[in-house]
């Protein structure tokens, strides 16, 4: 399989009329276009894709990372030794390097798990 060469994400806004702007894609580094964005929309209700697109277009060929999001309402613990065991089975099953796992507590009830696109 071709690897897809992506540098590209899209951005979006949503706008007062409550319609979202979509389809405006920027190369990653490209900090001032996404500033221009920003200040564009106010820095207001504006939003990027998690995709990232090998051309400037909606057509294009693209790679999400690989998101988990593992959530105990009433036991945290139960979400954390969830969270472990699935790292665990990454690890030894789909054998992702360790260094390519990224954990973060969501701030509520659990644990996101992302395994990035490269």
């Amino acid at each position: 399989m071709e690897k897809i060469r992506t540098s590209r994400i899209e951005l979006a806004a949503l706008l007062p009329n409550g319609k979202m702007r979509r389809h405006h894609f920027v190369q990653t580094n490209n900090i001032e276009s996404v500033e221009k964005w920003r200040e564009e929309h106010d820095n207001t209700d504006i939003f990027t894709s998690i995709s990232q697109y090998a051309q400037l277009d909606s057509a294009a060929s693209y790679i999400n990372p690989l998101f988990f999001d593992i959530d105990s309402v009433d036991d945290l613990p139960a979400a954390m030794e969830a969270t472990l065991q699935l790292c665990g089975r990454l690890l030894d099953n789909a054998f992702i390097p360790q260094e390519s796992l990224e954990l973060f507590f969501s701030g509520n009830k659990g644990f996101h798990i992302v395994v990035p696109c490269e």
